[in-house]
């Protein structure tokens, strides 16, 4: 009997420790800066365009934007740490998409930023 509660307490620990890091998302960064646009020009010439391109990549679980005066932040989580080749993907469509930007956008930044908790 002893046993089978130790064995219960390490599954339950099991459990507990998988369903810890199925919840941390990974994340890449994306920030477009358009000086002079204002938060309704970027999410429709920026942030919409970026949005449909990057969540339809392999493996996203979602594309979250924030949009203020000249600057447009996306962020592309990941369920599990992007790989280089993930990256890639990203950089590529926003390459791709950033033909249809404003002529005064800078070049986009990609970057991956920490681990969050969700």
């Amino acid at each position: 009997m002893v046993t089978t509660v130790r064995l219960t307490v390490a599954a339950l620990v099991l459990c507990v420790s998988t369903l810890a890091v199925s919840a941390v998302l990974q994340v890449v960064v994306v920030e477009v800066a358009v000086p002079g646009r204002s938060p309704e020009q970027l999410e429709v010439e920026v942030a919409v365009p970026l949005e449909r391109v990057l969540s339809k990549l392999p493996l996203v679980q979602s594309v979250n934007s924030s949009i203020s005066d000249g600057f447009c932040r996306l962020e592309v989580s990941y369920q599990a740490s992007p790989s280089p080749a993930s990256i890639a993907q990203v950089k590529a469509a926003v390459k791709a998409t950033r033909i249809h930007f404003p002529p005064a956008a800078a070049a986009p930044i990609v970057s991956v930023k920490p681990p969050r908790i969700q």
